[in-house]
């Protein structure tokens, strides 16, 4: 072990026998060369991973724990903190109609505080809230539900890139709402909206009608849109056409995805019906198949040829002609298993099946003969049984069926799968 003095080097971690030889000192030489310092990360690349914290989807129960850990990112370091609050905003957590109260305060008043000298014209937060979900404020009474409404059509002209709107669906919006939003700069940036209630005849007025398709018209980008009714109690809802005011047909050029549920008579299908929806490829629509003069039927009839999915909500009945109206289905959802289906002009493309239960005479007059193109089925009511149950369980009721549907479709390589996504017992 060599020595050396201690002017000659500059970090000293050894010194045997100080009292014996002070001037001795020894040196620890690393074996490894020293590893070089890291780089930090750029703010780009943070802002990308905290983007996806944010933008990560959960259920009700983890919500609102999710909510405290994201602001819990605020306080690691400003950078952090510059990073994350244009996040937050952009997708806020409103639990309640006081939350929501306390989020409108805080968009009007920093577009208060927003002067002209600014090189940015909108308003901060304003200009970074992008997505609106209002799905837990569905149980409000109908004095919360003004109050709601009315701080709602304050907001719309201080977050001009909105993208995303779900509503309560249980009220529909009132007129000047849906004026404030048709006329704001939302319309140019909105893609989808959910919720838009349409009360059922005769619980409507022509002003509201006449403000919902204004709203429609002037939500030209609209890429997915949601319309929900109360459906229908009784025959006494129904109308005569002569009575029943229809307002001037729209064009929503860019909308690909629509969902019209319990809406079997509103002006706004009728408008929908002879609307240019030349993109529209997914519906869900509940029809009424008893009811001749159902508008959900003639918005089908018009618009079934350019559909790829289709999927029927709960409805006691299914159209007869189904396969000749929707020619160009490669997905179709079931609520109820027909009794008897016309023959499709062509040979249908539906690739995809979902139905509740499997029949006998539905396999033989439906599926193997029209349903050339088959590769999957999805039973959702039926599950297969475990091998150790034994022969006798597996060949009866339901069970039986679904096996006799699988060994038959093999043949063709078409893949039946129930209720909990399996291929087989």
């Amino acid at each position: 072990m060599s020595t050396i003095g201690t002017s000659q080097v500059e970090n000293i971690l050894l010194r045997p026998r100080p009292l014996t030889h002070p001037n001795v000192n020894i040196v620890l030489v690393p074996l490894l060369p020293t590893a070089p310092g890291k780089d930090p990360l750029p703010s780009d690349i943070w802002g990308r991973i905290l983007r996806h914290t944010v933008g990560a989807e959960m259920d009700s129960r983890s919500a609102q724990e999710g909510q405290a850990s994201r602001l819990s990112l605020l306080l690691v370091s400003r950078t952090f903190k510059e990073t994350m609050l244009p996040l937050l905003y952009s997708k806020p957590y409103l639990p309640s109609l006081e939350v929501f109260i306390l989020f409108c305060e805080r968009l009007l008043d920093g577009d208060r505080k927003w002067d002209n000298l600014r090189r940015i014209h909108h308003s901060t937060p304003g200009r970074w809230v992008e997505w609106l979900n209002f799905t837990y404020l569905s149980n409000l009474n109908n004095s919360q539900y003004l109050k709601f409404d009315r701080h709602l059509a304050q907001i719309f002209s201080v977050i001009p890139f909105l993208r995303y709107l779900n509503l309560p669906t249980t009220n529909m919006m009132t007129r000047p709402t849906m004026q404030a939003l048709a006329d704001s700069e939302i319309v140019s940036a909105l893609k989808d909206l959910r919720g838009i209630h349409v009360p059922a005849p005769p619980n409507y007025s022509f002003l509201q009608i006449e403000s919902l398709t204004h709203l429609l018209r002037s939500c030209y980008m609209l890429r997915h849109l949601e319309l929900i009714g109360s459906g229908l109690d009784n025959d006494t809802d129904i109308l005569d056409e002569d009575t029943v005011y229809c307002p001037a047909s729209f064009s929503l050029p860019h909308l690909r995805s629509l969902c019209i549920l319990h809406i079997p008579y509103s002006p706004i299908l009728q408008v929908l019906s002879r609307a240019e929806l030349p993109e529209l490829r997914l519906l869900t629509i509940s029809i009424y198949a008893d009811k001749e003069k159902s508008d959900a039927n003639a918005f089908l009839k018009v618009h079934g040829s350019n559909l790829t999915h289709l999927t029927l909500s709960a409805t006691k009945h299914t159209l007869e002609n189904l396969l000749v109206l929707c020619s160009s289905l490669r997905y179709l959802s079931l609520p109820t298993i027909p009794t008897a289906m016309m023959r499709p002009i062509t040979p249908s493309p539906i690739a995809i099946l979902s139905i509740p239960r499997p029949t006998m005479e539905f396999l033989n007059g439906v599926v193997e003969p029209f349903l050339t193109s088959l590769r999957q089925v999805h039973i959702r009511e039926v599950r297969y049984l475990r091998r150790g149950l034994g022969v006798g369980a597996a060949n009866t009721g339901s069970s039986a069926i679904i096996l006799e549907w699988r060994r038959r479709l093999a043949r063709r390589g078409v893949t039946v799968l129930d209720a909990q996504g399996r291929s087989g017992p």
